[in-house]
């Protein structure tokens, strides 16, 4: 063991650190030196880290660490190959909590145990204490994803022991350790009830759907509702053998099997496996407009496809398709990378004069299947480093968005443009009276504007509720939030569209299943004598109960209204309760499509074998966006952003419409069905008028 006082100094210290950190990697001079000095190294740095080496080899030698192969300088790099046998904490502490999960998925709980102890000891203090710097911060992250997959072992192997109250115990560090993912809250889920304490276990759900409102805009996942619903369901404390215990970890992908067969879903899984084959492909350009583009890099990443290009001649510029790719969220995003390639098809894979490739980049984790912030980040840091990449198609949540927005928007020389299908929530392109929103400034550092969606963002759906209860004859509605401010922004929204058109709002209030019973929220309405009710809550087991309570208080008279939150197959487990209820989605409906949007959607139809969703129609809309704004613009990134903030959209696949210089759609329409004798149907296409949205 070395004396760390024995090491020369801090540089010393950091050097050797950050070459053990490499593993035998040869590590190039500058790169040490940003390391060590940061970004203003001494005007002798090269010298300075002569020396510095010299003193860490002789100090190795001292030691016994020595041998002409141990610490080599050539060709501008220095490696460092430890001796077999060499133990090294953070290394350790990786391989103990790799092997800590295999022992669990093989069942053999003590061996977990026992390994991920070892690892969750090894990550309980700070990479490198006292010391800064990109690459300390990027370690540090990594031992903690270390620590948090062993604390979640251990969770793990308390659970399938039978011991809630003390998988509860790991399962709180691992929140503490990541508060914004949700696997640690299912975890505490379901150790509070398999330790018979259904109560808590409900108490940490909402504690996560709040947490996931203020802060991401976003809703717990489908795996945390499911068992949010299984408890809901359980009549009285459970045996811990009733309780649904933690899936395994996926297995690793070579090991991923799937019954879609053909060459889609080779591009959206398989191309993944397969991406390492062509990780920085160097493409020989042909003549016209963009030859002097020289070269193409493909993205250098694992979770990014192999190079996709059927058009004529070689790819010039390259798209990034930013989605979650996880099961849990491939059932939305599958469509939408298949009517992305096939806009890409009809196009011939070319932006006016350039040919243009595409990769699709997971931008999720098996942990966080909607978006993981550690992954948004790291895919926004390889578009912005790979001069190639033009734009970004992207991505699903606005969650994702917040994260990649200004990494995109700091990119040296000009941002990088980004349009997305589905992130709607306002903040992203408009200042909100919300504590939890991200400021304009922090996600547009350089002043400039990057980022544009073509959907209507989340303040349209309210106000287009709004006009349709003046059509439905309501005069008096009240008005109905979830308890978190994701939700009341909603209610605001329709509040203010609803006294604009007149209609009376004759109160407001909030609902959390537990703290308030259904039977009270509807007497509280009942009372106000409110002819309409909009809803802007999610859908839970317990908003079917808030449903039935409410139409069995106020009658069937009363107009129930909704967002695309609140999900219409949610609505029909209500029965008779649901009848006339409104949902809002954004959009157009299927049958108000233009014609160039009814004739992508028999295309897909004809070539998937199914009609695409909404979020597949999107994608393929702005897939033109950001071809058109290509097509435009002179093969830079500074000039695709200024030709994005000028699109115009003649009879679109979703309509006419143009960009804002805010980023948002001038197309604010909105589906409207309503449930008619137990089904969903096509009510309206509803188009917001701007005055409508304006702040009041």
């Amino acid at each position: 063991m070395i004396d760390e006082a024995r090491f020369p100094g801090r540089q010393g210290r950091l050097l050797f650190a950050y070459l053990v950190a490499e593993q035998g990697r040869p590590v190039p001079r500058d790169e040490l030196a940003d390391a060590i000095w940061g970004v203003a190294p001494p005007a002798t740095w090269e010298k300075v880290l002569s020396v510095v080496v010299s003193k860490l080899r002789s100090l190795l030698a001292e030691h016994g660490v020595a041998g002409p192969g141990v610490l080599t300088g050539a060709f501008g790099c220095y490696r460092l190959e430890l001796p077999e046998g060499s133990w090294v904490d953070v290394i350790a502490a990786a391989a103990a909590a790799q092997e800590a999960e295999s022992a669990l998925q093989a069942g053999d709980l003590e061996r977990a145990e026992d390994t991920a102890s070892l690892a969750a000891s090894l990550t309980r203090q700070p990479f490198l204490p006292g010391e800064e710097g990109a690459w300390v911060g990027e370690k540090r992250r990594e031992l903690t994803a270390v620590r948090g997959q062993a604390l979640a072992t251990l969770a793990d192997v308390r659970l399938r022991s039978g011991n809630g109250a003390e998988a509860a115990k790991w399962a709180e560090q691992t929140i503490a350790l990541a508060p914004l993912r949700e696997t640690g809250y299912r975890r505490l889920m379901e150790a509070h009830a398999a330790a018979g304490n259904r109560a808590e276990a409900l108490s940490v759900y909402e504690q996560c759907r709040r947490l996931l409102a203020d802060e991401l805009g976003a809703y717990p996942s489908p795996e945390t509702e499911s068992i949010y619903r299984e408890l809901l369901e359980l009549p009285a404390a459970p045996r811990a053998s009733a309780v649904r215990v933690a899936a395994p970890p996926p297995p690793p992908p070579s090991q991923i099997t799937t019954r879609r067969m053909g060459r889609r879903v080779l591009f959206v899984i398989g191309g993944l496996l397969v991406a390492a084959i062509a990780a920085v492909a160097a493409v020989q350009l042909g003549e016209g407009r963009g030859a002097a583009l020289a070269t193409l890099r493909t993205i250098e990443s694992a979770r990014c496809s192999a190079l996709h290009h059927a058009g004529a001649g070689s790819p010039q510029l390259l798209i990034a398709v930013d989605l979650p790719l996880q099961p849990g969220a491939l059932e939305t995003t599958t469509p939408m990378v298949d009517a992305i390639t096939l806009q890409l098809e009809r196009r011939q894979y070319l932006a006016g004069a350039y040919r243009v490739g595409l990769q699709v980049c997971d931008d999720a984790t098996p942990r966080g299947v909607l978006f993981d912030e550690r992954v948004c980040s790291a895919n926004a840091r390889e578009y912005v480093d790979n001069p190639s990449v033009i734009g970004v198609i992207g991505p699903l949540t606005s969650g994702c968005a917040r994260r990649q927005i200004p990494i995109l928007n700091r990119a040296r020389g000009a941002p990088v443009s980004m349009v997305s299908p589905s992130a709607t929530v306002v903040a992203l392109t408009r200042p909100v009276s919300s504590p939890a929103s991200t400021e304009l400034g922090a996600l547009y550092p350089t002043g400039e504007r990057n980022f544009a969606r073509v959907t209507p963002a989340d303040d349209v759906q309210p106000a287009a509720s709004a006009l349709v209860a003046r059509r439905l004859g309501v005069k008096r509605v009240y008005a109905l939030d979830a308890g978190h401010q994701h939700s009341a922004l909603f209610v605001d929204d329709f509040v203010s569209a609803a006294r604009r058109l007149d209609v009376s709002v004759v109160g407001r209030g909030s609902w959390v299943p537990g703290e308030r019973s259904d039977a009270a929220v509807a007497a509280a309405i009942a009372r106000t004598g409110a002819d309409g009710v909009f809803l802007g809550i999610e859908s839970f087991p317990a908003s079917v109960r808030l449903l039935t309570e409410l139409r069995a208080r106020l009658g069937s008279r009363v107009q129930l209204m909704a967002p695309e939150v609140f999900d219409p197959k949610t609505a029909l487990l209500a029965g008779a309760a649901a009848e006339g209820m409104t949902i809002t989605q954004p959009g157009p409906s299927k049958s108000d499509l233009t014609e160039k949007g009814k004739l992508f959607a028999t295309s897909f139809t004809e070539k998937f074998g199914a009609e695409p969703s909404r979020y597949a129609l999107a994608a393929a809309q702005a897939t033109d966006v950001m071809l058109d704004a290509i097509a435009s613009s002179d093969g830079s990134r500074a000039s695709v952003t200024r030709n994005l903030f000028k699109t115009r959209v003649s009879n679109g696949i979703l309509g006419s419409f143009w960009i804002t210089p805010t980023g948002d759609t001038t197309l604010n329409t909105v589906a409207v069905y309503r449930i008619i004798g137990g089904k969903v149907t096509t009510f309206a296409t509803v188009r917001v008028p701007d005055a409508l949205l304006a702040p009041d």
